[in-house]
């Protein structure tokens, strides 16, 4: 049975780097564990294919967020962006768009989190 306990929100920082889009994406999307949400923040990348292909393919779900930032912040200012965003979220993960996670990552964080108490 999947976990229906809190939230994760996965904040994906962007910096020019298209290609892993979608499968950084997909692969979270996918996840076993429900309750996630995406929050894409794009640090003011000069070739705009990603930004372009993510409003076209995702913005639209209702657990996908959107910042485009007018400049580029740095990664620890997006982290940080991400992190006040995600405000009612129990599980933070920052992450990169090179990052592909297994069906069951999330689930099995969660599960053994919840299970050791230190």
């Amino acid at each position: 049975m999947t976990s229906k306990k809190g939230k994760i929100s996965v904040v994906i920082i962007h910096y020019n780097t298209p290609e892993y889009l979608e499968t950084c994406i997909e692969s979270v999307l996918k996840q076993s564990y429900e309750n996630v949400e995406i929050i894409f923040i794009d640090n003011d990348s000069p070739d705009k294919t990603g930004i372009t292909f993510v409003k076209e393919k995702y913005d639209h779900l209702a657990n996908f967020k959107m910042i485009l930032n007018l400049k580029n912040a740095g990664y620890a200012k997006a982290a940080n962006q991400g992190i006040r965003i995600a405000d009612d979220a129990k599980y933070i993960v920052i992450t990169n768009p090179d990052i592909i996670y297994t069906k069951d990552y999330f689930k099995n964080c969660v599960e053994r989190i919840e299970e050791d108490s230190e």
